[in-house]
């Protein structure tokens, strides 16, 4: 019946008596067969199945709902909802050989699909989620090397590095017991990466920044960050400028980060935060600039510019961090404006839009 089920077409008697009495004599097994769709229709239905002198199939008219067919239906358009429908091995207590054949296909699409779901999901950045996924996949087929490939690439994501190891160790494992092979060159190469940014990498902690250590993992934006550092080694200020939500903030405590892990600068790097005012007022120029002891009542802007004009920092300003400078780095124009008169303080008297020519000529990234 569960074969009927799953074929729903016409079949052929001597088909069906063959696949499920092959081990005896033609007559017996046409015999058993005529014996199966008595016992079938006494049991369920007498009007379930179609059957003459030639073929036996499943009634087309009766409402039979099967999960298997659901799930091979949706499965490549919609692979999420369809994957729900997977409840396991095809029929897991039966061994005949149409049954072993069919739940190897039906695994095939499960696993086929999950890992179309694990890269939709690296491709989001959603990478707890895509080993979620990736580790469901394991759970059918233990040896599944892409699976592994892609565990220890979101560990490494989300900066897991003994995780990402050990996902190598099992694949080893596993290849080895099930398949007595070892993991390909691409598994090994990821491995070694991994391997190699765990031996080079510091620990957060011990850097010499209070820049903040538990952040989401950042990936992509390479040349980004490049442009950064390279303008970094060419100029005193450097500001970032784009929309609110882009990624300014990230992005500078990103390279912030990898320049204080390389130890570019001697005193260390360093957030300044603001007192988060948005015009010129008075505040506390600790939270302004983040160096001095004593409180001193001075405008913000000009306490900002004073004292972050002679130091290697990052400013937040206004309360949220915003861009990342060596020496000095702000995103508020009044204070922009405000450090390049303090860089043009000598004897030659310097007229507003001469500052803020001199400001302004200082590189500016914007980010998308």
């Amino acid at each position: 019946m569960a074969y009927l089920v799953l074929f729903p077409h016409a079949h052929p008697r001597e088909k069906l008596a063959s696949l499920f009495w092959g081990d005896v004599s033609d007559e017996q097994a046409r015999l058993s067969l005529r014996v199966a769709l008595s016992t079938i229709r006494k049991e369920l239905d007498d009007h379930l199945l179609l059957a003459d002198r030639e073929t036996i199939q499943l009634n087309p008219d009766c409402p039979i709902w099967l999960d298997a067919r659901e799930f091979q239906k949706t499965v490549q358009d919609d692979p999420e909802p369809a994957v729900e429908l997977y409840g396991g091995d095809l029929l897991p207590d039966l061994y005949d050989d149409w049954v072993t054949v069919e739940r190897e296909r039906l695994r095939s699409i499960y696993i086929d699909a999950m890992l179309r779901l694990v890269q939709q999901a690296r491709s989001e950045s959603k990478y707890q989620r895509a080993i979620e996924l990736a580790r469901q996949v394991l759970l059918t087929d233990r040896a599944n090397e892409k699976a592994y490939q892609h565990l220890i690439f979101g560990y490494l994501a989300t900066g897991n590095r003994t995780a990402a190891l050990k996902q190598y160790e099992e694949c080893q494992r596993a290849s080895r017991d099930e398949m007595e092979v070892e993991p390909s060159q691409e598994t090994t190469a990821l491995y070694l990466r991994a391997q190699t940014e765990a031996t080079n990498a510091k620990s957060p902690e011990a850097l010499f920044t209070n820049l903040p250590t538990r952040l989401p993992s950042f990936v992509g934006r390479v040349d980004e960050i490049a442009q950064v550092k390279h303008a970094l080694a060419t100029t005193r200020m450097l500001t970032l400028v784009g929309a609110g939500g882009c990624g300014k903030t990230r992005l500078a405590i990103q390279v912030a980060t990898e320049l204080a892990a390389a130890e570019r600068f001697k005193h260390g790097v360093w957030v300044g935060r603001s007192c988060g005012i948005e015009r010129p007022s008075t505040c506390d120029a600790n939270r302004c600039a983040g160096v001095q002891r004593e409180r001193i009542t001075r405008d913000a802007a000009d306490c900002a510019a004073h004292q972050l004009f002679a130091r290697e920092r990052i400013i937040d300003y206004p309360g949220q961090l915003r861009a990342f400078a060596w020496r000095v780095c702000a995103i508020d124009r009044h204070v922009i404006e405000r450090v390049s008169q303090v860089a043009g303080d000598g004897d030659e008297p310097r007229t507003a839009e001469h500052q803020r020519r001199n400001c302004l000529a200082r590189p500016v990234i914007g980010t998308p």
